[in-house]
Order: C-alpha cells, then sequence, then structure tokens
C-alpha cells in the first residue's frame, strides 16, 4: 500500500469513531502513517491538537486478535488518571500503574494484554522490579504496539535537574523488537528536542519530526510586577478578592504551581490573607484552596 492509499485507510477507519465536527488533522494522519511505517516519531503541537487521539488511531488499526498494547510514559500520575478516565469513556481498557494499584493480578493481565493503553510514570518504568520483569516478557512484547513519551519536555527538564536516571529510559525503550516511539509535547526548545533524543538514544535521522501550531489564541498572559519576594508569595494579595466581594464558590478556577511544600504552605497563606479567610490554609476541607501533591494525586492535608 502507497502512503497516499494509507493515508485514505486511516481516515475511513477514523471518520465513523470521532464526530463529524471532528475530523482527522493532517498531523495526526501523518504521525499515524509514520508509526505503521515504523519509523519513531516526535509530534509538536499546542494543547487541543489532538495529540493524545495519535494512539488512538494507531491502536484501531490493528486487529482485536492481536491485542495490541500501547504503553505510555505520563511524568504525573494525575495526568495518567485523567487519561485512563478519557480511554475507558472512549471504550478502551487502560490502567494507570502506580504502587497502590499495581498487584500481580494486573501485571498477568498487562501480560495478557487485558488493558489497551498502560499509563505508568518513568520511575515504575525505570525502577519497579516487577514491571522489569512483565516488559521484557516475550508475552508483553509481543503484543507492544507502541511506547508513547507524553510530555516529552519534561524528560530534558527532569534528566538534568532532578531525575538522573531518566537517562536510563533510551535503553529500555530501544530494547523492544521493532517497537515504534512517538513522543508528545506542546513546548519544547531545539535544544531541548536534542538532549531528549541523546537521552533516549534516538539518532535525529532516525526520527521524523511533525509540527503543528504551538500557539493558544484562546490564552492571555497577564504579568503582575512583583513587589516582594517570591518567598513570601505577597504579590499574590492583589489578585484574590475579599470573601465579601466574591465567594469561595464563584471563585475562577486555579492551579498554582509550587517547586516545595514550604512554598505551597506560604501561597495558601497568602491567598487565605486576600480572602480575609487568614488560617484556613491548614483546614483540608477548605473550599477555597487546598494542596494537591501532583505526584500522588492526593491532598496533603488531611490525607
Amino acid at each position: 500500500m502507497n502512503e497516499s492509499d494509507l493515508k485514505e485507510a486511516i481516515i475511513d477507519d477514523c471518520l465513523p469513531r470521532y464526530p463529524e465536527n471532528e475530523p482527522p488533522k493532517p498531523v495526526q494522519i501523518d504521525a499515524v502513517v509514520n508509526l505503521v511505517e515504523g519509523r519513531h516519531t516526535f509530534v509538536m503541537a499546542g494543547t487541543g491538537c489532538g495529540k493524545s487521539c495519535i494512539s488512538e488511531m494507531y491502536y484501531n488499526l490493528f486487529a482485536k486478535s492481536k491485542k495490541a498494547v500501547i504503553l505510555v510514559l505520563n511524568p504525573l500520575n494525575a495526568l495518567g488518571d485523567n487519561q485512563v478516565l478519557e480511554k475507558t469513556a472512549a471504550g478502551y481498557t487502560a490502567v494507570n500503574l502506580k504502587s497502590q494499584n499495581f498487584t500481580c493480578e494486573v501485571a498477568a493481565d498487562i501480560q495478557k494484554g487485558k488493558y489497551n493503553f498502560v499509563y505508568l510514570s518513568p520511575e515504575v518504568f525505570l525502577n519497579n522490579k516487577m514491571f522489569t520483569q512483565i516488559y521484557h516478557d516475550s508475552a508483553l512484547q509481543d503484543c507492544l504496539a507502541l511506547v508513547v513519551v507524553d510530555e516529552a519536555h519534561m524528560r530534558h527538564q527532569d534528566q538534568a535537574v532532578f531525575r538522573p536516571l531518566y537517562g536510563e529510559l533510551g535503553r529500555l525503550i530501544m530494547a523492544t523488537e521493532n517497537t515504534p516511539v512517538l513522543l508528545l509535547s506542546a513546548t519544547c526548545r531545539p535544544i531541548a528536542v536534542t538532549e531528549i533524543l541523546k537521552s533516549l538514544k534516538i539518532p535525529e535521522d532516525n526520527i521524523a519530526f511533525l509540527r503543528a501550531e504551538l500557539t493558544r489564541p484562546e490564552l492571555r498572559i497577564l504579568q503582575f510586577p512583583m513587589e516582594y519576594s517570591l518567598k513570601s508569595a505577597k504579590d499574590l494579595l492583589g489578585m484574590f478578592p475579599g470573601k465579601d466581594e466574591v465567594e469561595n464558590k464563584e471563585m475562577v478556577p486555579t492551579l498554582i504551581y509550587s517547586g516545595t511544600r514550604n512554598a505551597t504552605l506560604q501561597v495558601m497563606k497568602a491567598v487565605n490573607e486576600a480572602h480575609d479567610t487568614a488560617g484556613e490554609e491548614y483546614n483540608p476541607d477548605s473550599s477555597l484552596i487546598q494542596r494537591y501533591h501532583a505526584s500522588t494525586t492526593g491532598n496533603e492535608f488531611g490525607g
């Protein structure tokens, strides 16, 4: 089958599976073509471009009897949880491997091809002995259709600063038999691309690059000049209204990223001070602001 016929076959397979107003995008089709032809592929496209659908489109080309398994490396457990919900709602079987749920029974189910999509963190991929055992087992290797590295730019950030073992990802990923690798990112500078490929041991001439719109026209950036130290978080005082102006339930949903637990607590104190609810930062059931641990997907106050 030539490339033109392959593209038509991919489109014909997608059309009945997705809403009429969401036909497959060129970048999705090109990515699937690359994967079908066995080429590693790096897709750089903005959020909302449908990057997560690429693995679905590729999976759908396999016969059910193949019991194809797609392995997705996620930087945060919370992302895996959300994607499992999305996949199961779409009719796929999926699991997000964490220490709490990765039992011998789940491991056996993965080997049998029970799950179409298996999400896991790089830590589990690298350091979990049970996963290492099933990953190298021929039963899983025979079913493994694709390895996805989601939020690929975080591999560069993590390897350089926080998690040196991520450089070992390449050795394990390349241990598969002719399984293509799909890297996804919405923000990736050229220097990061070079370092990522070096880390994963993929030569640049052995990977196809696909780029789509990276901008987010529906978003805007507001700049607030800082008057206080970053550690104090007191610049947040002017960004949040008092409770007499806006009730908790009417507050605009907001995510504030902090690098440490102490910094997070300081942010919570500042937000509560601005909202005239000082002291509520210690309330685990606060409807204004709570501390959320992205790696464990749990609130740290109150359990």
